[in-house]
């Protein structure tokens, strides 16, 4: 008999990279199961190729009888608007998680200290971090501690059924809280684009020339993107490579201080923004790149979407020593030490690329064939049927669980009123005045009308 699978994320028009790759997912899971795709009752899904496919269901809808599934999958990314409304659904029919984020700060503190719920952010951090958890919540209460530093991910990964992970460093890190045996790691996949124009038609279409050197950022702009290194380097190179020209595509605010550098290095005519566009261009824009940068931290040990379609397209993609980008092959991928040195570094590897092109054209190979060797996404919708199949089979559902659970203690609207007032200093200290009213402006514009793209 068919397994029927409720399948929770986001979908167009609410713009993210779990949204992208679900919608490109979706078609390779389904012949292994009858699948409801299950949303936010607050927007109406825009992909046709989607809709048109699969029924797709409001959350309020699987409330009513969550056990007409075998199986129940939630794709959870670090995204309050996106993934909030899983929370009761996880709570009434735990199920498999896909994490794509081991730390989720801003999906916990926006459930957590932005409703005034200091007690139930406690009961989030304790398991995880003891007795520091308390200190660590006025802390984070008062703006004085980075919650990326932390992981928040306890709560969902002990309610779960079973969980997915792409890499090694995820895995390892989430079987330091559950039983292994509830843990896969599960092959990323990518839809290997194809293209009817060349890379020079593509220049052309894009307003760029043929003999530019185009170094591309890819992922979306903020602050731990470590944009202010790139322009470093692309500040130190502008005289030694003729046509240079750094693309910086995606949505986010990446904070006032890169915007006064391109201006304190006199870039304005070698840095383009483009903010967020349609999967066509995007597709466009990484494949008509000479090299791709995504500088990071990764403490996080989130899925590298972006490093991962730039390789898919065949663009080598420089990124950090660090966390999942150490999986990536050094053939197309060559990591830098998050150093002092990382700027100098990345110069000389951009002018050595400019300079020898026979070396990014072998880069550019290795991208090719690691692709199609290990990001086919038919290899993952296989690995993630298999163990769902399995873990269903062998795993008995334990009924409602307790996840983030409101406590409503005194005090609530003081304390969220008081961490609003805090998060408003973060993001002023980390994002700048023009940056961070942007930010505000977009994020209200939004809540104002829920089918509205967060663009910032």
């Amino acid at each position: 008999m068919t397994m029927r699978m409720a399948y929770f994320t986001p979908l167009s028009p609410q713009h993210s990279g779990i949204t992208d790759h679900s919608e490109e997912l979706l078609p390779h899971l389904a012949p292994y199961a009858e699948i409801d795709i299950i949303v936010s009752g607050t927007y109406t899904p825009t992909n046709k190729n989607v809709t048109d496919r699969f029924r797709v269901l409001p959350h309020q809808e699987y409330l009513r009888d969550p056990s007409a599934y075998d199986a129940t999958v939630y794709q959870i990314g670090n995204n309050l608007r996106y993934h909030a409304y899983m929370v009761p659904c996880m709570r009434a029919a735990p199920g498999i998680i896909v994490l794509q984020d081991y730390s989720l700060q801003y999906l916990v503190l926006g459930l957590t200290l932005r409703q005034g719920e200091l007690e139930m952010l406690n009961d989030a951090l304790q398991p995880v971090y003891g007795e520091r958890s308390r200190a660590l919540v006025r802390k984070l209460l008062f703006g004085l501690e980075d919650p990326a530093a932390l992981t928040f991910a306890h709560p969902f990964l002990a309610a779960s059924r079973g969980i997915i992970v792409h890499s090694e460093h995820a895995l390892k890190l989430v079987q330091q809280q559950v039983p292994a045996k509830l843990v896969s790691n599960v092959t990323m996949g990518i839809v290997m684009p194809s293209f009817d124009q060349s890379v020079a038609q593509l220049r052309q279409k894009h307003g760029y020339r043929e003999d530019d050197f185009i170094i591309a950022s890819v992922s979306t702009r903020a602050p731990k993107k470590r944009l202010e290194v790139v322009l470093e380097a692309v500040q130190q190179i502008r005289t030694r490579i003729p046509r240079l020209k750094f693309l910086i595509v995606g949505g986010g605010s990446p904070g006032d201080k890169i915007h006064r550098l391109i201006r304190d290095y006199g870039l304005q005519d070698i840095v383009e923004q483009t903010g967020w566009v349609d999967a066509e261009r995007y597709q466009d824009l990484i494949h008509l790149a000479d090299v791709g940068v995504d500088l990071r931290d990764m403490a996080a040990a989130e899925t590298a979407h972006s490093a991962l379609r730039c390789i898919a397209s065949g663009v080598p993609v420089i990124v950090s020593a660090c966390g999942t980008f150490l999986e990536l092959p050094d053939g197309c991928c060559p990591k830098l030490v998050p150093d002092e040195n990382q700027a100098t570094a990345l110069a000389e590897l951009l002018v050595q690329y400019a300079e020898q092109p026979q070396i990014l054209a072998q880069m550019k190979q290795v991208a090719v064939d690691y692709a199609k060797d290990s990001l086919s996404l038919a290899l993952q919708a296989r690995e993630f049927m298999e163990f769902v199949t399995d873990l269903v089979a062998s795993t008995p559902n334990t009924g409602r669980v307790n996840l983030l659970e409101p406590r409503g203690t005194r005090g609530m609207p003081f304390f969220a009123a008081l961490y609003r007032v805090c998060r408003l200093g973060y993001l002023l200290r980390r994002y700048g005045i023009a940056d961070s009213l942007r930010r505000l402006r977009i994020t209200l514009a939004s809540r104002l009308n829920p089918d509205r793209p967060e663009t910032m």
